[in-house]
């Protein structure tokens, strides 16, 4: 994949989880998802204020914070789109051990985990290319 490749793939992931995030977040201040308290039974929450603030803050303006900076195309949107994938997948590893499973939750995580990927690689567009091997560097 190219650098544009790499950017555009990035930017469209971000979004999409991001509108996920704030569509979960925003959901879940409403009582709109049908979500039951009784999924909170292992956590330390009362009710679902707290988790949908975060969602919608935390994973969702990393995942927006990540796609701007992508699109205006410096080091440090490739190292945002890292933070972001991380951000992403350990709240769903965090949810997966605290909530009742959903289909949702493996398909978050594998894009986190896509988002880190993709981020790294188009940090690697970014570093200076070796133009000597090592068998050159080491020769007398």
């Amino acid at each position: 994949m190219n650098h544009r490749s790499l950017r555009a793939a990035l930017i469209t992931l971000e979004l999409f989880v991001g509108v996920n995030a704030l569509y979960g977040g925003v959901g879940l201040l409403a009582g709109k998802l049908g979500v039951q308290r009784e999924w909170l039974a292992n956590t330390p929450f009362q009710d679902f204020t707290v988790p949908a603030i975060l969602l919608t803050v935390v994973v969702g303006g990393a995942c927006f914070l990540a796609a701007l900076m992508t699109a205006i195309g410096r080091v440090a949107g490739a190292e945002a789109s890292i933070l972001a994938g991380c951000v992403t997948t350990g709240w769903i590893v965090i949810e997966m051990f605290l909530m009742p499973a959903s289909w949702l939750q493996p398909v978050i995580g594998l894009l986190g985990l896509t988002l880190v990927a993709l981020g790294s690689l188009l940090l690697a567009t970014f570093l200076p290319r070796r133009r000597n091997s090592l068998r050159d560097e080491i020769s007398p």
